[in-house]
């Protein structure tokens, strides 16, 4: 099994650098210990099985972001890519 990556271009490689940043940044003023190599592999993967509206997630509030971001960092099954117990980000793009 391999786990499949999206293929950003580069406005998306900056707003993932920036989504990284940004949840570096609040993990840190949490006491919370995150690797930000495993955060981009966990953004990346989702957005390659669950599209993800990358721009959405940058802006949105505190709330909804760390709810995103740590939703997809413990629901993230590392050997398929799958977000395991049902769990959708709030800035996934909708399928209509």
């Amino acid at each position: 099994m391999h786990i499949e990556f999206a293929k950003l271009d580069e406005a998306q490689t900056e707003t993932v650098g920036l989504i990284v940043a940004r949840a570096l940044d609040i993990f840190k003023r949490a006491g919370i210990k995150r690797d930000s190599v495993q955060i981009i592999m966990d953004i990346v993967a989702t957005h390659a099985k669950c599209p993800l509206d990358l721009d959405i997630l940058l802006t949105s509030p505190d709330s909804d972001f760390g709810h995103d971001i740590l939703g997809i960092y413990d629901n993230m099954n590392r050997k398929t890519g799958e977000l395991k117990n049902c769990f959708v980000p709030r800035c996934s793009k909708r399928e209509e």
